[in-house]
């Protein structure tokens, strides 16, 4: 009844949901507290702006202020001449402000109540819930007993 082969196609899929989830309940809340502390400090120009360690945020901002990230898409860093270069290396004498148009979208992106871990286990339980249906039914419908998986015999 349990046929392990569309478990095996099904599992990488559910692992990469879990990585994911884990990913989110840890960098929104880091989020949120850099981008609180940005307004609170009032870093609103270059000549306002504050590393960091004087923000009093951890090592852990500085990986979700790296290029590219969704963060950088309203918080600036000194010195830079256009949006797109990003922070190629995020130390920890590299100033950050957000401009007061950006204000506003960062207080919606990021300020929201949030639950945080709480909110990412239930849906990790929700997912594995509905991870093992999927496989029950699947194992029901379809006949994999020709289906050769690189790795099986």
């Amino acid at each position: 009844m349990f046929d392990f082969k569309i478990f095996l196609i099904l599992a990488p899929i559910w692992l990469g949901v879990v990585i994911i989830t884990l990913w989110l309940a840890f960098s929104l809340p880091t989020a949120k507290k850099t981008v609180e502390r940005l307004l609170e400090k009032g870093c609103d120009s270059q000549d306002t702006a504050l590393s960091l360690k004087e923000l009093g945020v951890g090592r852990a901002a500085a990986l979700l202020l790296g290029r590219g990230s969704s963060l950088r898409r309203v918080v600036d860093a000194e010195g830079e001449r256009s949006r797109r270069a990003g922070a190629a290396d995020v130390s920890e004498d590299r100033r950050f402000f957000i401009r007061p148009e950006n204000a506003e979208k960062a207080k919606t992106m990021y300020c929201r109540p949030r639950s945080g871990f709480a909110q990412a286990l239930v849906m990790l339980v929700i997912f594995t819930a509905a991870f093992f249906a999927l496989w029950i039914l699947a194992s029901l419908i379809f006949d994999t007993t020709d289906l050769k998986l690189p790795f099986t015999f």
